[in-house]
């Protein structure tokens, strides 16, 4: 019985500790996200996976989500070489876009 009180008090100063350190993180430096920022964010999400799927406006679609100078890597296993796409004409091309069209599906790896 002691033994289970005492491991039953020890996670509950663990868990006030965990909930402690969490509420001392989230009134540090980085500010709340507005209800609009969060809809902001979860748009830009769903918008990524759609234009990457579909190739959209002949990949300029997926460029326009990031930055001009903007770097995106890509690696097919974790921690080995990634393949890197710098600038906004790399992007549209990581986004299945080429000069006049997108590129077939297949190329992109899709097994459609």
């Amino acid at each position: 019985m002691k033994k289970t009180v005492a491991l039953g008090a020890l996670y509950a100063v663990g868990t006030a500790s965990l909930i402690a350190g969490v509420v001392s993180a989230q009134s540090g430096a980085a500010p709340k996200l507005t209800a609009q920022d969060q809809l902001d964010i979860r748009q830009l999400i769903d918008a990524y996976s759609h234009i990457l799927d579909n190739c959209t406006n002949n990949g300029n679609d997926y460029a326009d989500l990031y930055t001009p100078d903007a770097t995106f890597g890509v690696s097919s296993e974790w921690g080995k070489a990634k393949i890197w796409f710098r600038g906004r004409e790399e992007l549209r091309r990581a986004g299945g876009g080429t000069d006049t069209t997108c590129r077939p599906r297949e190329s992109q790896g899709y097994a459609y």
